[in-house]
């Protein structure tokens, strides 16, 4: 049976909160702290090097008997496997996201995108993380809410300008996350947000 939550998206439009003041500030209460979010797996980062190696030693079988351009084919072939496997274990040094009460950090953006402005988000993964290749994640983000971009960023994550989303992407999630667990803290601090700014106008009228 197909995953249905891998085509859920998550509208701010869709969210409900409550009037009274004590459940606002309950909602808020919950987004305490910073939740980061790291990329995890091994099984692909180890197919790389299992790989590599194996085309390595093909490549030394054939250049002992004199098979140069099969050689420099199956060694060019692991040289690009071996630094696809550096950029990768790189690149996981660099959280996905921070989850902050004050926004959802990345390396796309200078300064947090505030949770008001994210009007939609899908995480395209498997409930089990046992289960996943690649994962994705798509924020769409609300133009009077956009921080100004940085020059450089995480591998797998930019703005997408046209379909207005940040999108980040990544083999898999560490063990302490998943798909479920993530979309749960997501929600978590965007209703924070949504409750503080509710309270807030609550204050003023």
């Amino acid at each position: 049976m197909a995953d249905k939550k891998l085509e859920e998206t998550h509208l701010i439009s869709d969210v409900k909160l409550p009037n009274d003041e004590k459940s606002l500030k309950s909602i808020i209460n919950e987004a305490n702290g910073r939740i980061t979010v790291w990329e995890g797996g091994v099984f692909i980062p180890l197919a790389f090097l299992v790989l590599g190696i194996a085309l390595t030693g093909t490549a030394y079988q054939n250049f002992q008997i004199g098979k140069m351009m099969t050689t420099v084919i199956l060694g060019a072939l692991a040289l690009l496997l071996f630094v696809i496997l550096i950029r990768t274990m790189m690149r996981r040094r660099i959280p996905y996201m921070v989850l902050a009460p004050e926004g959802l950090e990345t390396t796309v953006f200078k300064t947090p995108v505030p949770w008001r402005g994210i009007t939609d988000f899908q995480i395209n993964s498997s409930k089990s993380n046992s289960m996943n290749i690649a994962v994705g994640m798509e924020f769409v983000i609300d133009d009077r809410f956009l921080p100004e971009e940085n020059a450089k960023c995480r591998g797998g994550s930019y703005y997408d300008k046209a379909k207005k989303k940040l999108m980040i992407s990544g083999f898999n999630f560490r063990l302490e996350t998943n798909r479920d667990k993530l979309i749960n803290e997501l929600d978590i601090y965007r209703n924070a947000a949504l409750a503080r700014h509710k309270l807030e106008m609550k204050k003023y009228k």
